[in-house]
């Protein structure tokens, strides 16, 4: 049997506001090393001529209706993971990604739901100011994280 060292993982955003957002994430995404990417409610993704990447021919993207649909679509045997400010998220300096993680970003005004993250592991970026920072950047930092806490282990 091979032997799949990195697992797999996608990303994706709650409810996403803006277009800019979600393609500068689906850049990332596929920079990262991402297996796939998704929206939840919010406005349907759209490749843009600005994505020089064409992230939109390597890295698939799945749009669902609201979270009941996404929830019953998560991958077999991956663990979801929210990233939201709130007081019981762990701190994602210390934290250990999973093998197989489908990671869920806020939407860029209202963020995550409490029934939402009450239910699943949260994780926040530490910052100086605790204030909310851009979902695109936001979910770079997480697969960076990812990517790099890898390579240590190599």
């Amino acid at each position: 049997m091979a032997n799949y060292p990195h697992g797999y993982f996608g990303i994706g955003i709650y409810q996403p506001r803006y277009q800019v957002n979600t393609n500068l994430l689906w850049r990332s995404a596929l920079l990262l090393g991402a297996d796939f990417m998704f929206t939840i409610g919010g406005e349907q993704y759209k490749p843009t001529t600005a994505d020089t990447t064409q992230a939109h021919r390597h890295l698939p993207v799945y749009s669902y209706v609201d979270f009941a649909d996404f929830e019953e679509h998560l991958p077999v045997g991956a663990e979801l993971v929210c990233l939201e400010l709130t007081d019981k998220a762990k701190n994602l300096i210390e934290y250990k990604h999973p093998k197989q993680v489908v990671y869920l970003l806020g939407s860029e005004v209202q963020g995550l739901p409490a029934e939402i993250t009450d239910k699943y592991v949260t994780v926040k970026i530490p910052m100086e100011f605790d204030m909310s920072m851009n979902v695109a950047f936001s979910g770079s930092i997480v697969l960076y994280d990812r990517l790099a806490k890898a390579k240590n282990k190599e």
